[in-house]
């Protein structure tokens, strides 16, 4: 009776261990994926409004190669800071394409699960423009869960 009891104890820790683990993985991912939301709603938040620029001179067909942000009626590129976020730039190419670069401040890896952001990497926005509006599509240096994210929420809207 003594050696059952034994092995079911020892059964019993070897799956609480197993339980543990996953939990432990569960909630480092969880966090992970709050630091990534928080970079990513800042970079959203200060692109915000020089998408909206970008979007009101294309419907209005207003698209000058070489505009920036003073030209479109925005603040300095640098004056759009946040707490991740150091500068938003925005570059007209031609008069159906604009770009809004968001510029980065370094952002630590909170865990094995996150993976951080270095200075100077960038989420690019990138504006096509047709008659029925804009669109837009995002690229740049940070890491792929950051702009996957960023992605998803662009157009969860």
């Amino acid at each position: 009776m003594g050696k059952v009891l034994k092995r079911i104890i020892l059964i019993l820790a070897v799956i609480g261990a197993l339980i543990g683990g996953v939990i432990w993985v569960a909630s480092a991912r969880f966090e992970a994926s709050l630091t990534i939301n928080k970079v990513v709603g800042d970079a959203l938040g200060l692109a915000n409004e020089p998408r909206t620029a970008v979007g009101v001179a294309c419907l209005e067909r207003k698209l000058i190669t070489g505009q920036g942000n003073e030209s479109l009626g925005l603040s300095p590129a640098e004056t759009y800071n946040g707490n991740f976020t150091r500068a938003v730039r925005v570059r007209v190419e031609d008069d159906a394409h604009a770009t809004v670069t968001v510029l980065m401040k370094e952002v630590k890896p909170y865990n094995y699960f996150d993976p951080g952001v270095r200075e100077g990497d960038t989420f690019i926005f990138a504006g096509t423009c047709s008659s029925s509006g804009i669109s837009w599509s995002v690229s740049g240096t940070v890491s792929k869960s950051h702009r996957r994210k960023a992605g998803k929420k662009m157009t969860s809207k």
